[in-house]
Parts: C-alpha cells; sequence; structure tokens
C-alpha cells in the first residue's frame, strides 16, 4: 500500500502476451475494469522496460498515476489503454512508437504538453478526447492518419503543430481542420475546433481543401509550409480572429472566397508568384488597411475585396490586365487607387460606393485609360466610368458616355455640367448622390437611364433638352423636392412597363408644358415606367 513507483518489463502476465494484459493483472485485478480498486492507490510513477506494445484498457482507470515511461521497442498503444487516467501529467513515448490506438488517453484531463516522437503514423480516433488541460501538441511530421475527433473536447488547447489538415496526408475526403475535433463537416468548425486555439503550424503536405479552416473564428495564427501548392476556395473564410498567415511561393491562385470575412487582418502580402484574385477571395475584410496588387496577377475577380471598409489605398503594379466587376465595391474608405500601364479593363462597378475616393493615377503610358477633370475614363470607347466629388466631365468631346454607377453615391458631388459630346447617361450614374443640387444636361444627349438620378434628395428642378429620346425606369423616383422639370421637346412622349414595348400610354403636351406637371408625372405618376419619344 506505500508504493511509489514501479519498475516492470512488460504490462499483465507476460511479455507481448494476448491475456490478462491489464496492469492491474499484477495487483490481483481479473481484468482491467479492476484496475482502479487493485493498483495502490499511492502509486504515482510507473516505468516500461520491454514488451512490444500496450495492449487496449491496460492501464485503464488507473487515476492516481501521474508518470509513465515506455522503452524504445515499444511500438503500438492500444485502445483505451489511458482511459480515464485523469491523474497524469506526463508521458515519456517510445521513440519505436508506430501507432495510438482510438482513445488511448480518453479524459486524460491532467496533461498540459505532450510530445509525439518521430516516426508515429497512425493516432486514433479520440485518441486524445477530453484532455482538458492539454495546451500544447506536436503532432511529427510522420503521421499519415489523424482518426476522427483524435483532439476533441481538448477545450484548453492553445496551439497545435500538425502535419496536414484533416484525416490524413493530401487525402480527399475530411480535408477541414475540425476533423480531429470531431466535426463532421467544415460547418461544424465553428462548434468543434476549441475556442482557445489561437495558433496552428502545417508541417506537410501539399494540398488545404476547400473550407478546411472556414469559420474557425478563434484561431489568430496559421502558419503553411512551402510544400503546399494548392489551397482550396473558402479555405480561411470566416476566420475572423485570423490576424497572421503566409501563402507558399508555390501557390498562385487565391481561390473564391479564400479569406472572405477575415477581419481581423490589418495588412496582406500577396506574393509575386500569385497569377489570379478570384471572385470574393477577400470580401469583407474590414480591418485590411492598404493592399498593393502585384504585377503578376492578371487578373482580380468580381468582389474580390468588397467591403473592405477599412482600405484606405490600393495600388496595382505594372502587369495587371484586368479588375472584375464590384472587385472594391463598398470599399467606403479607400481615398486613392494607382493604375498601371498594362491594365486592359477595368469594369464599371470595379469602385462601385467607394465613396471616400479623392483620388484616381492613372500611368501616362496607359493606351486604354486615362484621367481628366478626376474622372476616370476608358480612352477607346470615351466611356467616364468613375466620377469624384469634385470631377468635372470633360467638354472636349472625349467623354461621349456616363458609364453605370459611375458618380452613385458621391455625396459629395454638388454640381454637374454634362457637356454637349455626351449622348447617354448610364443606369444609376447620379443615384444617391444626397447634395447634388444642379444638373445641366446639355443638348446631345439622347437617353438618361435607369435610376440615373433616383434618390437625388436636393435635385430641385432640371431641364430635359429636346435631344432626349428615352428616359429609363425610375430615372428621377425619389427626386422628394424635385418641383420643377422643364422638357425642351414636349411632343410625341409614351410611357410603356418594359423597354421595347409596342405601343404604350401617350404623356399630353399640354401635362409636360407645366413644369411642376411634368415633375409630377416623371417622378410619381410615371417615374416605374420607361419613356420614350416617336
Amino acid at each position: 500500500s506505500g508504493l511509489v513507483d514501479i519498475t516492470i518489463p512488460f504490462v499483465g502476465a507476460s511479455r507481448n502476451g494476448t491475456s490478462n494484459t491489464h496492469f492491474g493483472y499484477i495487483f490481483g485485478a481479473s481484468d482491467y475494469s479492476g484496475n482502479s480498486s487493485s493498483v495502490p492507490s499511492s502509486l504515482k510513477s510507473v516505468k516500461i522496460t520491454g514488451g512490444e506494445k500496450i495492449n487496449d484498457n491496460a492501464f485503464y482507470y488507473c487515476y492516481r498515476l501521474t508518470s509513465i515511461t515506455m522503452c524504445d521497442g515499444i511500438t503500438s498503444i492500444g485502445n483505451y489503454a489511458f482511459d480515464n487516467c485523469t491523474g497524469l501529467t506526463m508521458v515519456n513515448f517510445s521513440n519505436s512508437l508506430v501507432s495510438i490506438g482510438s482513445c488511448a488517453f480518453y479524459k486524460c484531463s491532467g496533461f498540459e504538453s505532450i510530445t509525439i516522437p518521430d516516426g508515429l503514423t497512425s493516432i486514433g480516433g479520440a485518441a486524445f478526447y477530453g484532455c482538458s488541460g492539454l495546451e500544447s501538441v506536436i503532432i511529427p511530421n510522420s503521421v499519415t492518419n489523424i482518426g476522427n475527433g483524435a483532439f476533441t473536447n481538448c477545450s484548453g488547447l492553445v496551439d497545435i503543430t500538425i502535419p496536414f489538415v484533416g484525416a490524413s496526408r493530401n487525402g480527399t475526403e475530411n480535408t477541414h481542420f475540425g476533423y480531429i475535433f470531431g466535426a463532421t463537416g467544415s460547418s461544424d468548425n465553428s462548434k468543434s475546433v476549441p475556442a482557445s486555439l489561437k495558433s496552428v503550424v502545417i508541417t506537410g503536405s501539399s494540398d488545404i481543401g476547400e473550407l478546411a479552416f472556414a469559420n474557425c473564428k478563434n484561431i489568430t495564427s496559421i502558419t503553411i509550409p512551402d510544400s503546399v501548392m494548392n489551397i482550396g476556395d473558402a479555405a480561411f473564410s470566416g476566420c475572423s480572429g485570423l490576424e497572421i498567415i503566409n501563402i507558399p511561393s508555390g501557390v498562385t491562385i487565391i481561390g473564391r472566397a479564400m479569406f472572405k470575412d477575415c477581419v481581423g487582418f490589418t495588412s496582406f502580402t500577396i506574393h509575386s508568384g500569385i497569377t489570379t484574385i478570384e471572385e470574393d477571395a477577400f470580401s469583407g475584410c474590414k480591418g485590411l488597411l492598404s493592399i498593393i496588387i502585384p504585377g503578376s496577377v492578371d487578373s482580380v475577380g468580381a468582389r474580390a475585396f468588397e467591403s473592405c471598409i477599412g482600405l484606405t489605398s490600393g495600388v496595382f503594379e505594372n502587369g495587371v490586365k484586368s479588375i472584375s466587376e464590384q472587385a472594391f465595391s463598398d470599399c467606403t474608405s479607400l481615398s486613392s487607387i494607382t493604375i498601371q500601364s498594362g491594365v486592359e479593363s477595368i469594369a464599371s462597378t470595379a469602385f462601385l460606393y467607394c465613396t471616400s475616393l479623392t483620388s484616381i493615377i492613372v500611368a501616362e503610358d496607359n493606351i486604354n485609360y486615362h484621367v481628366a477633370g478626376d474622372c476616370l475614363i476608358e480612352t477607346s470607347s470615351k466611356k467616364l466610368l468613375l466620377g469624384l466629388d469634385n470631377s468635372v466631365i470633360p467638354s472636349d468631346g472625349t467623354v461621349t458616355s456616363i458609364g453605370d454607377y459611375a458618380f452613385c453615391n458621391r455625396n459629395g458631388i454638388k454640381i454637374i455640367n454634362i457637356p454637349s459630346s455626351v449622348t447617354s447617361i448610364g443606369d444609376y450614374a447620379f443615384a444617391n448622390c444626397s447634395e447634388l443640387w444642379s444638373v445641366t444636361i446639355s443638348n446631345g444627349v439622347t437617353s438618361i437611364g435607369d435610376y440615373a438620378f433616383s434618390n437625388c434628395q436636393g435635385l430641385f428642378a432640371i431641364r430635359i433638352p429636346k435631344s432626349v429620346d428615352s428616359i429609363g425606369y425610375n430615372a428621377f423616383s425619389r427626386c422628394d423636392i424635385l418641383e420643377y422639370v422643364t422638357f425642351e421637346n414636349t411632343n410625341d412622349w409614351f410611357v410603356a412597363s418594359y423597354y421595347g414595348a409596342e405601343g404604350g400610354t401617350n404623356v399630353p403636351s399640354d401635362v409636360l408644358s407645366n413644369e411642376a406637371n411634368a415633375a409630377y408625372y416623371l417622378c410619381k405618376t410615371y417615374s416605374g415606367k420607361y419613356w420614350r419619344r416617336h
């Protein structure tokens, strides 16, 4: 009853035996269920000097033991071998160890850290389930398989080093990080991965799968090895606490929604090997302050940086060719953009709702775009793509159309003069310009697009020149104080329910001749109609 430590050549009745393999056998226990009552309560330390394996349930419920040392000949630890050994604080593993069985250290809550020897290849399901005291785990690169829930309910875990993400090295199933914490799919990552876990280091593998770390909200740092060549779509989406991550040089594509809603980023380095940034890649990264798109990137996908509300500057180095729809939409703090000579395509909504934008710089040798009067203009088509609060639309013939959304949501713009060279005003071109009170539309404009001046709450009066022959749906809807509309040509106006409709309802000339009535019909009665003149 006073035994404190013991050294044994094997566990159970005989070396490498197949029966009576439980530790309590030498203390009179008939089977493993008698371990707790037979093993002396004073016993704290066990050293095993021989044998090849520790069998199933060998130390089951030996909850008073604090230390286990295994000799180098031991290659396997069986299922439930140390189940509920809650007093264990230290295990010295055999350097020959190859496998750890399922539930081997189930609810061994006394562990703070474990060092698993290099050479181990397999860790069974729930092997360390409920090891709530465990703070740090290093799994060697030799491991090729980890069972489901191997570290479930390790509620104190702070950092972990893993050789791959998911169930197996370069596997195609169960590739989500939460798998080793009991998550059945990536959608369960958030509730399965310990809230305490902050740091993840990956040491091997060539792939990280789709949604691998999706919604792992509490992780702050992920280290990825150079061996990784492919990272799947949305791999880190919703990792709202993530502050530090590296993209290996072999990865060439930042995939769809890869970092979506990673609000913890303040900076991110896109290395010079990246060729494509796909749609939604950094969407919702609200903490991101600045970004440099290297020249190796061919295209920036749709909504790639949408709603990065902290972003203040964006630089596109020479080599970037295309910027897609809404690539930077709702970047409400973005104040400046620099576009180099190689850019060939900028979508009309690329910088939609970037309401703080005050500076657009385009390289002088860019043959596709230029800036004049604080307006971004597509040179060949003469389309004005983007305007600022202080923009002056050039009247020298270099602008013939105002693109969709060109001035949308520019609350600082107050006066705009549309020169005679302009023939069309695009959809939503001046929508939601709440401070806009003076608009001059010169004779030459033939069409005004859908919602073109919608919700311009400061607009009091406007003149529709005789050249205009079509006005889009809701072009002046919600212009609540617009009281006077002057139609220079009041004849032959019709309204229809949709574009291209045959026939329609005639708008009487005498109605349009009265400026107040014209305003009411345009903004209220027939606001939701398509206007055209025969």
